[in-house]
């Protein structure tokens, strides 16, 4: 059975204790960070299974949902309550391979950073949503800025975000983020340089640099999700690992 909750709630509190074990709990635990305490920003909801043990955890936010499932999970029972609830797409840990829409990658613990350029944390949200927005062609789904702009700096203030880039000349050449952190995790998202700058690092240096200041933070969990077919090499010379599959079911209301 599902049941609506909030940040109030004993099963919610105790959840948001715990460490995070996946991808999908640290996005989850850091848009309750976030949002929790903000009528009416996001939904949350917790199932329990046959044996009242807690099997899942939902939040909805700007119409995504997002679904951190136990093994003991009735994915079904959850994928109609996201139907019933609204919204337009489920993501969720996949069971295997060939139901995926993609990968989750994890960094390996140790890894040494060669970072040969700087980057800065004081980016531009403006320049950020540019630089995204002209890659849009390529497969990025952007948003309206105003939208943009208030979700990520919300983030950033809540120490939920973080967001690194390159500057050459006054412009921002290459960017990146962590569009979700909670205690000891975060999950990187929003790579993207723009196409006179590809294919000479800076990519791979954002991103590295972003590593190594969560680390500084003792942030050493640090996960992203990318295509199942593009950029396995990218994120593997950094460091990064296949660790899972995730699923985003396009979510069809009659």
């Amino acid at each position: 059975m599902i049941y609506l909750s909030n940040t109030d709630d004993p099963v919610i509190r105790k959840y948001m204790s715990e460490e995070c074990s996946n991808v999908f709990a640290v996005r989850v635990k850091s848009l309750i960070k976030a949002y929790g305490r903000y009528d009416g920003i996001i939904d949350i909801w917790y199932q329990k299974n046959e044996a009242d043990s807690v099997s899942a955890y939902i939040v909805k936010y700007s119409g995504e949902f997002i679904a951190d499932i136990s093994d003991f999970a009735d994915k079904d029972e959850i994928t109609d309550m996201c139907c019933m609830a609204g919204g337009a797409v489920l993501m969720c840990r996949a069971e295997n391979e060939n139901q995926c829409s993609g990968v989750v990658m994890k960094l390996e613990k140790n890894t040494e950073f060669s970072c040969l350029c700087n980057a800065v944390d004081n980016v531009s949200l403006r320049d950020y949503y540019s630089l995204i927005e002209s890659r849009n062609s390529d497969g990025f789904s952007v948003q309206d800025f105003e939208s943009f702009y208030v979700d990520l700096n919300h983030r950033i203030r809540k120490d939920c975000a973080k967001v690194k880039g390159i500057y050459k000349d006054g412009t921002l050449i290459s960017c990146c983020a962590a569009v979700a952190i909670y205690g000891n995790s975060a999950v990187i998202a929003g790579v993207s340089t723009r196409r006179e700058y590809e294919k000479r690092g800076f990519a791979s240096y954002a991103v590295s640099e972003l590593c190594k200041t969560l680390a500084e933070s003792s942030i050493f969990n640090i996960y992203l999700q990318r295509h199942k077919d593009r950029n396995y090499n990218f994120y593997n010379k950094i460091g990064f690992e296949d660790t899972d599959f995730f699923r985003q079911i396009l979510l069809i209301r009659n």
